[in-house]
Order: structure tokens, then sequence, then C-alpha cells
């Protein structure tokens, strides 16, 4: 990566955490490699799945192990593999219930989809709603 690409992604990531205060509780996006998805807190937020440092699929979801266990298996869902990291952020619900802010987080990540352009989204930020929204039934 040249010296202006890697200017471009510092700026990038900055903007981005900038954006993210409020939405999140602080901090850097936790890591979790395949094997480790039980470690997951069973809390509301937002993930990225990794393929060697390249987003391949954002996602929100209500609680965030069961919806990453999902995406583990073969079919529909099947989203995350063996060799592969999930950055996940923990939402911020300052009393509020997660049905109250999901909207919020939901087009905030829809942005971050429509930048990223992640292979496995179905829609990259076209404005349809398959950015990895909980439809999972949490």
């Amino acid at each position: 990566m040249g010296l202006l690409s890697s200017i471009f992604s510092f700026l990038s990531s900055a903007a981005e955490e900038q954006m993210d205060e409020g939405i999140y509780e602080p901090g850097r996006p936790k890591e979790y490699g395949y094997d480790d998805v039980g470690q997951i807190p069973r809390v509301p937020g937002t993930y990225r799945i990794l393929k060697d440092g390249q987003i391949m699929y954002i996602g929100v979801s209500k609680q965030l192990r069961t919806r990453i266990y999902q995406h583990r298996y073969e079919g529909e869902y099947r989203k995350f593999y063996p060799g592969e990291k999930v950055a996940i952020k923990i939402a911020k619900l300052n009393g509020k219930s997660y049905e109250e802010v999901q909207e919020i987080i939901y087009e905030h990540e829809r942005k971050k989809v429509g930048s990223h352009l992640p292979p496995r989204n179905k829609n990259r930020g076209g404005g349809g709603p398959r950015i990895g929204k909980d439809d999972d039934g949490d």
C-alpha cells in the first residue's frame, strides 16, 4: 500500500470513528476469529466480516452472537468462513430499547455499505433493506 493510500485509509478511519460517536460504545471494534464466536456478547450492535483486512460483509443485529453464528452455516445466510474475522461494535442504547435506536444504527451502517461496497452484501447501499439488517427474528 502506498503512502497516499495509507493516508486516505487513516483519514477515512478517523472520520468513521467520529461519525460513530454517540451511536456505539467507545473504543475500537473488537475482533473475533471464526472459532471464537462463542465469546461474542449477546448484545445489539454492528459487525463486519473481514478477509485479509478487506470488509466482506456489514450487518446489524439485536443479538450479535446469535446472528454471527448463523453466518457460519450453509445456506442463504452463509457469510462467515474459516480463516476470517468478525469485528463488532456494541450499540449505545442510553436507556432506550433496541427497537428505538435500530433505524438510526441501520441508516448509519447503510451509508458505510455504500462507501465500502462489501461483496457479500446483497444490496450495497442502493437504498434497499438488505445490509444484514436483523431479519432473523431476534
